[in-house]
């Protein structure tokens, strides 16, 4: 087989020689006529066997064949061998010889440059290039078929391609380009098809880009397609612009997606549990347009039934949710004041009881915004809401656990030891529950992700059972799948080679 590649190459190179050299001698055309038929049966008799047998061997004498056709019939007759040099790449692409049918066709390309069989041969070696993994070529070719052949069929599909090819190599600038051409060309007859394209590069910029640019993309593709696209693309994109501003809100760094810190220092004698993060103010204006948002990609989701709708509201149900989370972390339990006689006063006694009231309040509203999507068919969006679940009930517990002590607790030498026992004691009875509720919350959540190896999800439950049990719960989750080929591959549409 080796043999048979070489000497297609050197065929393929005598073809050109030929052309470099001059004229060859004329011959009779009687005899090059009975020659050409001749090379032509057999060249046909040998695809017809090839197509029979379907290995690489027969495809290859086939390509031979071809080629020794194409050799003849040029200059004679220029058509015959365009259309030689076309079946001869056809062949050695079928029998696997990647190199000898981009030769070919390159061949094709250059010496027939006005023949119609060279716009398939070129969509054909963009396909071959990436077959073989050399997507910049493919990229370039599919880019140039489109723009040389934009009537035919296939320049659709050439542009969205290379679109994808362009992304697979990091060269975003190039696919902007190309998505913007192919808007161009076909997105007045063919408007769902550009949203979805638009749409597509809007996210890509989220993915890679700022901010800024992710929002200035979102934001134009509304204003362009917001009347016309389905409602599932819509609700895609007011879930990212929800997300982006919902993230922008919050002006400290994020603690696990939630807008967090430490606790000051100074706050004064505590009980002994450890302290939680507290709530850190959003900029108002940005949690309304981002609340606003996810709201109305919920409403639009609501229609379709599917399991892509379902999922874009379970993600804004989560951001939602946060909100939900991060009032309870911004209620701070207020310190008990102590009269002469060391009893709490009635005002702060009042002040306790309306705290405590507000806190589980705002604790069940989060919990049920939570359990919305914690019992989703979705693993990903489930396992997300049971390990927030798990990580506010752990964090409903260090609350009261880290219960603030009376100030005069720490001046009364008497007091603090039989004082913080009974007081501490009595709220740690109280996040006993709260504790088993975060344990068994985070259980549910690692066996959710061991079903669904959604391991990034996990991350919350791991914290919060490893906290509880000692255990390393990371050892539960299925190590992530190693990369293969076709993983890497990015997916482009082609059609098979012509028959």
């Amino acid at each position: 087989m080796l043999m048979l590649q070489r000497l297609v190459v050197i065929g393929v190179m005598l073809v050109a020689a030929d052309v470099e050299a001059g004229e060859p001698a004329a011959e009779d055309p009687a005899a090059l006529a009975a020659r050409l038929d001749a090379l032509r049966v057999a060249a046909e008799s040998a695809m017809r066997d090839a197509r029979d047998v379907e290995i690489p061997d027969a495809y290859e004498r086939c390509g031979a064949a071809y080629v020794e056709l194409a050799r003849a019939a040029r200059p004679a007759i220029p058509a015959l061998a365009a259309e030689a040099l076309y079946n001869a790449a056809t062949c050695f692409a079928h029998g696997g010889s990647v190199g000898a049918a981009v030769t070919l066709l390159s061949e094709l390309e250059h010496r027939f440059p006005t023949h119609p069989l060279v716009a398939p041969g070129l969509f054909q070696s963009a396909r071959l290039y990436r077959t073989i993994g050399f997507y910049a070529d493919a990229a370039e070719r599919l880019e140039r078929f489109a723009a040389k052949y934009p009537t035919e069929a296939e320049a659709d599909e050439a542009l969205a391609d290379a679109v994808v090819l362009r992304e697979a190599l990091g060269d975003d600038k190039a696919a902007e380009r190309d998505a913007a051409r192919w808007i161009t060309l076909f997105g007045r007859q063919r408007q769902g098809e550009a949203a979805a394209i638009a749409l597509h590069r809007a996210l890509v910029v989220r993915e890679r880009g700022s901010g800024t640019d992710a929002m200035a993309a979102l934001r134009g593709w509304l204003r362009a397609y917001g009347g016309k696209a389905d409602r599932a693309q819509q609700a895609r994109v007011l879930l990212a612009i929800g997300e982006l501003t919902w993230d922008a809100s919050c002006p400290v760094a994020r603690v696990d997606g939630l807008c967090l810190r430490r606790a000051p220092a100074g706050r004064g004698p505590r009980c002994g549990g450890p302290v939680p993060l507290v709530a850190v103010a959003r900029d108002a204006a940005g949690a309304a347009e981002a609340t606003k948002a996810l709201v109305q990609a919920i409403r639009l989701t609501e229609a379709g039934g599917d399991a892509p709708a379902r999922a874009i509201a379970e993600r804004a149900r989560l951001v939602l949710a946060d909100a939900a989370i991060e009032a309870v972390a911004a209620s701070s339990m207020p310190p008990p004041v102590l009269d002469a006689d060391g009893r709490l006063t009635m005002a702060s006694a009042r002040a306790q009881t309306d705290w405590l009231g507000g806190w589980q309040r705002a604790l069940t509203t989060a919990s049920r915004a939570l359990d919305e999507v914690a019992g989703s068919k979705h693993l990903r969006s489930a396992a997300t809401a049971q390990g927030r679940a798990a990580w506010l009930s752990q964090h409903a517990a260090d609350t009261l656990a880290s219960a603030p002590l009376p100030a005069a607790a720490a001046r009364t030498p008497a007091l603090p030891d039989a004082w913080r026992t009974t007081y501490c004691d009595a709220i740690d009875v109280h996040a006993e529950p709260l504790r088993t509720a975060a344990r068994e919350r985070a259980d549910h959540c690692l066996a959710l992700a061991g079903r669904g190896a959604v391991v990034e999800e996990a991350a919350e439950c791991v914290r919060v059972h490893d906290r509880h049990t000692g255990a390393v719960a990371s050892e539960r989750l299925p190590k992530p799948a190693s990369p293969t080929v076709r993983d890497l591959e990015p997916p482009a549409r082609y059609r098979g080679p012509p028959n």
